[in-house]
C-alpha cells in the first residue's frame, strides 16, 4: 500500500478481492485487518476501481455481519448451502476421572491426552493432537517419541535407531518454528512419514496436510467454532473420522462436560471486531496519510468525518501528521521518511520477535537461526538458564541480547524443563465509569516482572531447583473493570474477618469471574487477564496476589484489608472486553453463581474456583475458614450481584 503508485495499473483494473478463512479475522487481528482493507479500498478508489469482495467462511454464526464489518460496511449476499462431502464422524468427550474426591482434583488432562494418543499410535491411526499451549506441544511431542521408542518412566535410554525412527514418525508443529521446519512437518504428514503430530492452532486451518484419521483435542479449544474447525481436520472428503476431546479441570471445560448440549446443540459463536478502537485505528490513519493525504471532511470506509477529526488532530499535535490549510478546508500529510506501516503489528504487539540462534562459541558470527519467540514471551522462555524445547529436543539459553532481540542457545540432554515465576502489579490510571473505590472501569497500567525460574523434572514435574532472572519489566496500558469486596463481607459475622482469608476468597472468585466472563463474552480466556490487589488509589500501585511470585506480607495485608478483583483486556489499549463485562452488571455474577453453585464438589475445586481451592491461606498463621472456600466465594458473588443491582 505505501507503493500503490507502482501498482496503479493493477489496482485500476482490480475486479475481485477474495478473503479466505474469513472467520479467522476476529478480535485484535481482525480489527487490524479491517483497517488494512480500509486503506486498500481508499487506494483502489484513488485509481478508479471498486472491486467485488468474495469471502469464504466456516464455523461462525455471523459470516455476513463479519464480512460487512471487515470490509467497511459493504453489503454481502450470503450463500450457506453446504455441498461438501463428509463421511461418518465420531466425537468423544472424555472427562478425566477424579483422583481426589475431597479436593475434586482430576487426573492431569495432558497425561490422559498422551494415553489416548498412544492408543491411536499403536493402532496405526494417523492423528493430529491439538494442544492449547506451545509448552504442551513440546512436552507431548517428547513423551510420545519416548513412548514410541520404548523409553520407560525412569528415562532409561534406548538405542539411537529407535529414537531416530520415533523422531520421524512423531512431529511437533507450533508458532515460533521457522517456515522451513513447518513445511518439512507438513510434507511429512502428506507423505505419510509422520503418523502423529502435536500442534497448536497453527495447524487449525489454511495448511494442506492431506487426509487424517483422527484428531485429539487436549482441552476444550475455547470456542465451538475452533472445536469444529480442528475436528474437521480429520476425515476429509468421505472418509470416517474420530475426534477425542480430553477435558481439563478449567471451569469452561467442565461446563462442557456437565452440559454437552453447549457444544453439540448450539451454533458457533459470533466473531467480533472493533476496527474503530483508537489504539488500532490511529496507527492506520498515519499509514493512510502516508499513502494519500487525508482531506478534512473525508470519510474512511465506515468512519464518519466527525469521528475521524479528533484522531487526526491528535496525530497532528503529536507531530506525526502535518495539517496544511487549503481552499476547501485542510489536508493531513504524514511526516518523516520511514514507512508508518513498519510500526503496525497486525497481531497486536509493536515489539520485534526474538530470534533463537545456536551459540557460535565465541567465533564472532551468529549461529544458525532455530526459531522465533514473541516479545511478550521472551522473558518467560529465553532468560539465561532457560531450557528451550524445540520439536522434542532441548536447548539451554546461554545468553540473551535484549537490545538485539537475540537469544543464544546450545543443545543439551536436559532431564528437566524450566518455568518462569512472574509477579504483577496494577493501578487504575484514570476511572472511566462507576465508583472509583468500589466498582467501575478505567484505564489501567499493568506491569509484569519475572524475578526467577523453577527447574521441573520431566514426567514427574518435581521441583529440583531455582534460578534468578534479571530482565526488564513488561508494561501493558489497557482497560480494566474492578470490583472491591463489599463492606458487608468485612464484618466478623461472615467468617472473613481475617485479611488473608478475604484475599484467598477474592482470588478464588476472580478465577471464576474471569472464566465465566470469557464464556459470556464468547472470547478466548487469554484475551482477558485477572488480578487481585488492593482497592484502586488514584495513581497508586497495588501488588497482585496469586500471580505466581512472592509478595511481601505487608502487600498481602494491604490487599486483604479490602481486596479488589481486576479484570483487564490483555490487548494494548483494550478492545472493549472488560468494559462489556462491567456493563453486564448483575447478569455477570448470576452466571458465575450458576457455575460455582452448580459444581458437584464439596468445598471448592479447581473446576469452580481454580487452583486456590488447593492452596493454603495467603497469610501464615491465618485462622481456618469457617465453612468451605466455595461457600464463602458464593457469599461474595451474591454480595457483588446485590451491589450491582443497587
Amino acid at each position: 500500500l505505501p507503493h500503490h503508485d507502482r501498482w496503479r495499473e493493477f489496482l485500476a483494473n482490480l475486479k475481485y478481492v477474495v478473503i479466505d478463512e474469513l472467520h479467522t479475522y476476529r478480535g485484535v487481528f481482525g480489527s487490524h485487518v479491517a483497517n488494512v482493507l480500509r486503506r486498500l479500498w481508499r487506494a483502489c478508489a484513488h485509481h478508479g476501481a471498486r472491486p467485488v469482495v468474495v469471502a469464504c467462511s466456516a464455523t461462525i454464526a455471523n459470516p455476513g455481519a463479519l464480512a460487512t464489518a471487515l470490509c467497511g460496511g459493504r453489503e454481502f449476499v450470503q450463500i450457506d448451502r453446504d455441498a461438501s462431502p463428509a463421511g461418518p464422524r465420531t466425537f468423544i468427550v472424555l472427562n478425566p476421572p477424579v483422583v481426589d474426591r475431597i479436593t475434586g482434583v482430576r487426573r492431569d488432562y495432558l497425561k490422559v491426552t498422551r494415553a489416548v494418543a498412544n492408543v491411536l499410535r499403536t493402532a496405526g491411526v494417523t492423528t493430529l493432537a491439538f494442544c492449547r499451549t506451545r509448552k504442551a506441544v513440546e512436552l507431548l511431542t517428547r513423551y510420545l517419541r519416548e513412548d514410541e521408542a520404548g523409553v520407560d518412566d525412569r528415562g532409561t535410554p534406548v538405542d539411537g535407531a529407535a529414537l531416530s525412527r520415533a523422531e520421524k514418525a512423531i512431529r511437533g508443529y507450533r508458532g515460533g518454528y521457522l517456515p522451513g521446519l513447518r513445511r518439512e512437518v507438513e510434507g511429512a504428514l502428506q507423505s505419510g512419514e509422520a503418523r502423529m503430530v502435536a500442534a497448536t492452532n497453527a495447524l487449525e486451518l489454511g495448511v494442506d496436510i492431506g487426509g487424517l484419521d483422527a484428531v485429539v483435542l487436549a482441552g476444550y479449544p475455547g470456542t465451538r467454532a475452533a472445536t469444529w474447525q480442528r475436528s474437521g481436520r480429520a476425515g476429509r472428503r468421505q472418509d470416517a473420522s474420530l475426534t477425542v476431546m480430553v477435558l481439563s479441570s478449567s471451569p469452561l471445560d467442565q461446563f462442557v462436560a456437565n452440559g454437552p448440549g453447549f457444544l453439540f446443540d448450539q451454533p458457533p459463536e459470533h466473531a467480533r471486531i472493533d476496527p474503530d478502537n483508537p489504539e488500532i485505528l490511529v496507527p492506520h490513519l498515519r499509514c493512510a496519510a502516508y499513502e494519500l493525504p487525508i482531506a478534512e471532511g473525508e470519510a474512511l470506509a465506515g468512519v464518519a468525518p466527525d469521528e475521524l477529526a479528533p484522531a487526526l488532530e491528535y496525530l497532528a499535535e503529536a507531530g506525526a501528521l502535518h495539517r496544511e490549510p487549503c481552499d476547501d478546508g485542510a489536508r493531513y500529510f504524514a511526516i518523516g521518511v520511514d514507512f508508518p506501516a513498519d510500526r503496525v503489528e497486525l497481531r497486536g504487539s509493536l515489539e520485534e520477535n526474538f530470534s533463537v540462534l545456536e551459540d557460535a562459541g565465541g567465533r564472532g558470527n551468529d549461529g544458525k537461526v532455530l526459531a522465533e519467540v514473541d516479545f511478550e514471551d521472551a522473558p518467560l522462555y529465553l532468560h539465561p538458564g532457560a531450557i528451550y524445547p524445540l520439536e522434542g529436543r532441548t536447548y539451554e539459553v546461554v545468553r540473551l541480547d535484549w537490545d538485539a532481540r537475540k537469544a543464544f542457545v546450545r543443545a543439551v540432554r536436559a532431564t528437566y524443563y524450566t518455568e518462569a515465576v512472574t509477579q504483577k502489579k496494577v493501578r487504575i490510571v484514570e476511572p472511566i465509569a462507576g465508583d472509583p473505590k468500589s466498582a467501575g472501569v478505567g484505564h489501567a497500567h499493568v506491569v509484569r516482572a519475572v524475578p526467577g525460574f523453577k527447574k521441573l523434572r520431566f514426567r514427574t514435574h518435581e521441583n529440583i531447583g531455582f534460578g534468578p532472572i534479571n530482565l526488564p519489566d513488561l508494561e501493558l496500558h489497557t482497560v480494566a473493570a474492578y470490583w472491591s469486596v463489599p463492606a458487608s463481607m468485612l464484618e466478623g459475622k461472615t467468617g472473613l474477618a481475617d485479611p488473608g482469608l478475604r484475599a484467598s476468597v477474592a482470588i478464588a472468585a476472580a478465577h471464576a469471574i474471569h472464566h465465566c466472563a470469557a464464556m459470556v463474552l464468547m472470547c478466548d480466556a487469554r484475551d482477558l487477564g485477572r488480578a487481585v490487589a488492593a482497592c484502586p488509589i488514584p495513581g497508586g500501585w497495588a501488588p497482585v496476589l496469586g500471580s505466581g511470585g512472592r509478595v511481601s506480607a505487608e502487600a498481602r495485608l494491604a490487599a486483604g484489608a479490602v481486596p479488589c478483583i481486576y479484570l483487564h483486556d490483555t490487548a494494548p489499549g483494550g478492545i472493549g472486553l472488560a468494559t462489556q463485562a462491567y456493563a453486564l452488571g448483575p447478569a455477570l455474577f448470576e452466571h458465575v453463581l450458576r457455575v460455582v453453585d452448580g459444581c458437584a464438589c464439596v468445598r471448592g475445586c479447581p473446576t469452580c474456583i481454580g487452583p486456590s481451592a488447593l492452596e493454603p491461606a495467603e497469610l501464615p498463621g491465618a485462622p481456618k475458614l469457617t465453612g468451605s472456600l466455595r461457600h464463602h466465594v458464593i457469599e461474595l458473588l451474591h454480595a457483588l450481584r446485590e451491589r450491582a443491582v443497587a
